[in-house]
């Protein structure tokens, strides 16, 4: 469970990718923290109201996997296509693969474009 300040829907989406059940903002009141907490015990997931508009909204731009997402992040780190590969136990022609379907879904050309666009839109962080 995530209890964060951030609101915005590129943090939510990366706890969730690690695993998150459940994302609460601090400004929530006490009874949607215990709704949260209620809702892991069941086996369910809780976003709170706050960010799950957000997440929502974003539906309007391109849907990256997660490995798409996790691949950019590492590049914008300034990881190499091998360093990459060896973080995330993938052969760099994978690697490449992941970043050529980022730069087509995301209408631009090159590896830096997508992942400046992909910071803009808050799809990673």
């Amino acid at each position: 469970m995530f209890y964060s300040g951030s609101t915005d829907s590129a943090t939510v989406q990366e706890a969730l990718d690690v695993g998150a059940r459940a994302f609460v903002v601090k400004e929530a009141a006490l009874d949607e923290l215990r709704r949260a907490l209620d809702a892991v015990l069941r086996g369910e997931r809780y976003i709170d109201p706050l960010v799950s508009g957000a997440l929502l909204s974003d539906g309007a731009d391109p849907t990256l996997t997660k490995r798409e997402r996790e691949v950019l992040r590492l590049i914008a780190d300034g990881n190499s296509y091998e360093e990459v590969a060896k973080t995330l136990f993938i052969s760099p022609e994978t690697v490449r693969t992941h970043v050529g379907n980022a730069v087509q879904k995301l209408g631009v050309r090159t590896r830096m474009q997508a992942v400046a666009t992909a910071l803009r839109r808050g799809l990673i962080s």
